[in-house]
């Protein structure tokens, strides 16, 4: 009775409606699983003419070390197995095939054990031709987490691994990462590497948990990328003796970002930084200052190859408030009254002293820094300043002669952003009297000076 069972690979048949020169011995052995299956038969190669035998043995040979053929095994005129890398239906087809010592090894004949393995689409319902994956979640101190996801997809029916996988993984991600609840987005490089016959691919996706917004208004800003934002705070003393400035007595910021961005969303990085991101870096600086903030450097940069965008925001904070910093200085001068006059007497040292007035000048200074004219808090009447300072102190004794006023105003910031301010100085000065309501001089005495040891001083009467 002829064989019903034919096994053919890469276009060689065994069993029936084979050549003849092929003999199926035996049971042929079948095990698969998910993802894999295998056959595995013994045939002895036989022919009466050596030559022929040579060259059919030599065809078996050739055709089970072709890798990425089809298998199928054909059960009378009813196919049992068919996988065909061209359906699909059975890829990276790996076959061997290993001579069998026994009576069967002859000069015109040889027995082989042949088996061919191949791999099987992920076929199971509902997973989109993945056929496995894990999932990594990571927590960074701070507590941001991030989100690690692997698997291997395979070819389907009707699509190749990368096409299969293209057209599945967003779906499948959305659903991993709504099971742990935040916002997320895909940072990295995603990683895809598929075989060379495009039938299985293997995957690796990192997700980033988003834990602040990387817009205004807007947690999850479609081109951009992983942002970093920082925010530098610098202060000066009240109490520095540097001259004073614009600088000297705001709050300052530096702000620098950086971001990729996604070449599917735009390329245009200019623009992306002037209507999007620098927006949102100076309102995240006046959030953080508490107040408005004005621009005194802008540093754009991008790299188009890589579609990378990075800048430096230098800014001076406003601290809310009209004033911002005071300075009060006060000197003092105080003539005692004694003239010395030079005279030869042999003594060259020698000098006439006269007692004449006392004399006394005091001078009080203080300096402002305020917002301009019109802005809050601030007074003027005319071009007079009226109330940058409060009313001149009194000291007994001394009377004010002289009031000195000046003041400079500037912008400070890039403009459109910029802050007017105003530096005022105001000056009193004193002199020190002691007068009487008729104005009359009140008399005073003045003890005389000691002698000193190496010069001679003749006083003379006051004149």
């Amino acid at each position: 009775m002829s064989r019903l069972i034919a096994i053919t690979y890469a276009g060689l048949t065994v069993g029936a409606g084979g050549a003849s020169a092929y003999h199926l011995t035996g049971r042929y052995r079948f095990l698969h699983d998910y993802e894999r299956a295998s056959v595995t038969f013994e045939v002895v190669v036989q022919d009466d003419d050596p030559a022929s035998f040579v060259a059919a043995e030599q065809a078996l040979r050739d055709a089970y070390r072709t890798p990425d053929q089809a298998l199928t095994v054909v059960l009378g005129a009813t196919s049992r197995h068919d996988f065909d890398p061209a359906l699909n239906t059975g890829f990276n087809a790996r076959a061997t095939a290993r001579k069998l010592a026994g009576q069967e090894d002859t000069a015109r004949s040889a027995r082989y054990e042949c088996a061919v393995a191949v791999e099987l689409p992920a076929s199971l319902s509902g997973r989109a031709g993945r056929r496995s994956s894990s999932v990594d979640v990571a927590t960074s101190p701070s507590g941001r987490r991030t989100v690690t996801v692997e698997g291997v997809y395979t070819a389907l029916a009707n699509a190749a691994a990368r096409a299969q996988f293209a057209a599945s993984i967003n779906a499948y991600a959305a659903g991993v990462l709504s099971g742990l609840g935040g916002t997320w987005e895909l940072v990295g490089t995603p990683t895809e590497r598929a075989d060379d016959q495009n039938k299985v691919l293997r995957f690796t996706r990192r997700y980033a948990e988003l834990l602040y917004d990387q817009a205004q208004g807007t947690r999850d800003h479609p081109a951009i990328v992983e942002p970093q934002v920082t925010f530098a705070r610098g202060r000066n003393s009240a109490s520095s003796s540097a001259a004073l400035g614009p600088a000297q007595a705001l709050v300052q910021l530096d702000a620098s970002y950086s971001a990729s961005v996604r070449f599917d969303q735009t390329t245009d990085l200019e623009d992306l930084w002037s209507n999007v991101v620098r927006p949102y870096v100076l309102a995240e600086a006046r959030r953080l200052a508490g107040s408005t903030v004005v621009v005194t450097a802008d540093r754009f940069s991008f790299d188009p190859d890589e579609n990378v965008l990075s800048g430096n925001l230098s800014l001076l904070a406003d601290p809310g408030a009209a004033f911002f910093q005071a300075r009060v200085s006060l000197s003092e001068s105080i003539d005692e009254g004694i003239v010395l006059k030079p005279v030869w007497d042999g003594n060259p040292w020698s000098r006439d002293r006269y007692d004449v007035p006392k004399s006394g000048v005091r001078v009080l200074t203080r300096t402002t820094l305020r917002r301009a004219p019109g802005a809050a808090g601030y007074e003027v009447s005319g071009d007079r300043v009226v109330s940058d300072h409060p009313a001149p102190p009194q000291w007994r004794g001394w009377i004010e002669v002289r009031d000195a006023r000046r003041a400079s105003s500037w912008l400070e910031g890039l403009p459109g952003e910029d802050l007017p301010l105003r530096a005022s100085s105001t000056s009193y000065t004193y002199v020190r009297a002691d007068v009487r309501s008729t104005g009359a001089r009140v008399p005073t005495s003045t003890p005389p000076a000691p002698p000193s040891s190496d010069m001679t001083t003749r006083e003379r009467p006051r004149t």
